[in-house]
C-alpha cells in the first residue's frame, strides 16, 4: 500500500522514520509462537497501563487475544540490544467482518516509534490486497460521521454536552484524529 497526496505524504514519512531505525513489520503467529504471545501481552500491558481509560470490560474493551483463531495479526518490531531478541512496537489486530474484508485494531507501546502503527496498517493492507480482501476498516466513531466529520454540531445543548463528556472519557476525537490521515476509498 502506498498512499498518495499529501496525507499520503505524512504517512510514507512516519512508516520511513521507523524503517530508517531498522524497524520492520511481519504477521505473527501467537497461537503457535510463544515468544510472539508473550510480546504481545507485554505490549498490551504496557498500553493499558497509560491508557486506562481505555481498558475496561464494556464493549469498548480491546482484547487482543479474544477469538485468536480467527484473526491475523502483524507486528512492527525494532532491533533490540545486541545480542537480544527484538522489540515488539506494535501490533495490529484484524478480525474478518465479512468474507470481503477485514476490522483493523491497534495496540502500541506507548513510547513506540513514529511509524510503528502506520507501518504495521500499510503491511495489513499489502497482505489482503494480494489476497484478494475487497476492503479494510478502521470502524466507525461515535458522535463522527463516516467521513469523518463531527456529527451532531447541529444538536440541541444537551446533546453537545454529553457528546462533549463522551469524548472526554473515551477520546473518540483523538481515535478520528489518527484515522483521518488514512483517507477511505468508499464510504
Amino acid at each position: 500500500y502506498s498512499p498518495s497526496g499529501k496525507t499520503g505524504r505524512k504517512l510514507r514519512q512516519e512508516a520511513n522514520h521507523i524503517r530508517h531505525l531498522g524497524g520492520y513489520t511481519r504477521e505473527i503467529f501467537p497461537l503457535h509462537n510463544q515468544v510472539d504471545k508473550q510480546a504481545m501481552e507485554e505490549v498490551e500491558v504496557l498500553w493499558k497501563a497509560r491508557l486506562r481509560w481505555r481498558y475496561n470490560d464494556s464493549f469498548l474493551g480491546t482484547k487482543p487475544m479474544e477469538n485468536n483463531r480467527f484473526r491475523r495479526y502483524f507486528a512492527v518490531e525494532t532491533p533490540g540490544e545486541p545480542g537480544s531478541r527484538p522489540v515488539m512496537q506494535s501490533f495490529l489486530m484484524c478480525s474478518p467482518v465479512s468474507r470481503r474484508g477485514w476490522y483493523l485494531d491497534l495496540v502500541r507501546r506507548p513510547r513506540a516509534p513514529r511509524g510503528a502503527t502506520e507501518l504495521a496498517i500499510f503491511s495489513a493492507m499489502d497482505t489482503f490486497r494480494a489476497e484478494g480482501v475487497e476492503f479494510v476498516t478502521m470502524g466507525l466513531i461515535p458522535f463522527y460521521d463516516p467521513a469523518g466529520q463531527h456529527s451532531p454540531s447541529k444538536a440541541d445543548l444537551l446533546m453537545q454536552l454529553g457528546t462533549s463528556y463522551l469524548d472526554r472519557l473515551y477520546h473518540f476525537s483523538s481515535m478520528q484524529m489518527f484515522r483521518s490521515k488514512f483517507s477511505p476509498t468508499r464510504v
